[in-house]
């Protein structure tokens, strides 16, 4: 928000996501799994309801990229929310997965321009394609690590180790069934405070 004041006409636009923002982590800490379940699914199929078989690749791509941002928002919101709950010495950085989650929506857009070859269906496949595949799979797998460690700890009021939450890092992997598990949790941990 301090930027805001070097561009002064930037600054209700600067406000104005920020308020989106807010209001879209605080549905996701106060919605019933019912409806995250309905909003991630939903985005998930958004694609397929547009334009049937044969699919356009651009929207194959737009719907995923849709699809991402409102499992990330999900995620971010959880882990977010419960790492600012916590007391300060059990807190940790958040932006190693922002980072992993940049990384990945990154690798999702650029990928029909690094295989070219991808909408045909033929060719190889580029040698930069594994490297970057791996790299946004380790953001995402970070991001999971990170939401099921924070709400575990909030719900522990300490530190914990793996086995500590490794049913909710499970759970988020699986997140259509997961959700109907951890939604419940998050609004009894955090949907008070939203």
């Amino acid at each position: 928000r301090q930027n805001s004041a070097y561009f002064p006409k930037y600054r209700y636009l600067s406000n104005t996501l920020l308020y989106i923002i807010e209001d879209a982590m605080r549905f996701f800490l106060t919605a019933k799994a019912w409806q995250v379940f309905l909003l991630i699914m939903a985005s998930m199929f958004v694609g397929a309801f547009i334009q049937p078989a044969p699919a356009n690749f651009n929207i194959l791509m737009l719907s995923t990229l849709v699809f991402m941002a409102v499992w990330a928002a999900w995620l971010w919101s959880i882990a977010n929310a419960s790492n600012n709950k916590l007391e300060p010495p059990l807190r940790k950085s958040p932006r190693l997965m922002v980072v992993g989650l940049v990384i990945a929506a990154s690798y999702l857009l650029m990928a029909p321009w690094l295989w070219p070859d991808m909408r045909t269906g033929q060719g190889g496949i580029p040698a930069l394609m594994v490297p970057m595949h791996l790299l946004a799979m380790l953001g995402i797998f970070y991001a999971l690590v990170f939401t099921a460690n924070r709400l575990t700890t909030l719900e522990r009021k300490q530190q914990v180790s793996f086995f500590d939450y490794s049913g909710p890092f499970f759970l988020l992997w699986f997140f259509p069934i997961g959700i109907w598990f951890i939604q419940p949790r998050v609004n009894k941990l955090l949907g008070n405070d939203a």
